[in-house]
């Protein structure tokens, strides 16, 4: 079977909830093209998903050795370590997002998660408060770059 029917078939069978059969098409997409990055963060969501923590977390591992600049991996392995419960671990794979993409939003906001795990409050909190800054920011993004006007007071200075 092609790569391409491959990585579809594996798309489908995620999206259908079948996460096992989903890794192992995503492990055979992966043996023709063991240097893909993107396979290897399909393949430890679906891993994820199927509740297969520490192998996600190898395909995370080998993902970001293949693509160290790669925001999204580490984040991804981020979660792989929080659901081991390996909360440092964590917030240096989501600091590490964070300084590749320093509008990652969801890094900033599950950073806090595995910060609040670890009793370290303050920290916490001000990684919501990022989160929530730039959650709002982007929704002003979108909103100004579809011409989206909800009140008087969202109109610009002259409007």
């Amino acid at each position: 079977m092609a790569i391409e029917d491959l990585i579809i078939e594996a798309q489908k069978l995620f999206a259908d909830g079948k996460h096992e059969e989903a890794a192992a098409r995503f492990a055979e997409a992966i043996a023709l093209d063991p240097e893909d990055p993107q396979l290897r963060t399909a393949r430890g969501a679906s891993l994820m998903s199927a509740g297969r923590f520490p192998e996600a977390l190898e395909e995370f591992d080998r993902g970001v050795a293949l693509d160290p600049g790669n925001a999204r991996l580490r984040y991804r392995r981020g979660m792989a370590r929080m659901a081991q419960k390996d909360f440092e671990g964590a917030v240096k794979d989501f600091t590490g997002a964070i300084e590749l993409d320093h509008q990652y939003g969801v890094a900033f906001y599950s950073r806090s998660e595995a910060l609040d795990a670890l009793g370290r409050k303050e920290e916490a909190q001000e990684d919501v408060r990022k989160a929530w800054v730039l959650g709002q920011s982007k929704m002003q993004g979108e909103r100004d770059t579809y011409g989206i006007i909800r009140t008087d007071m969202d109109k610009p200075p002259g409007a």
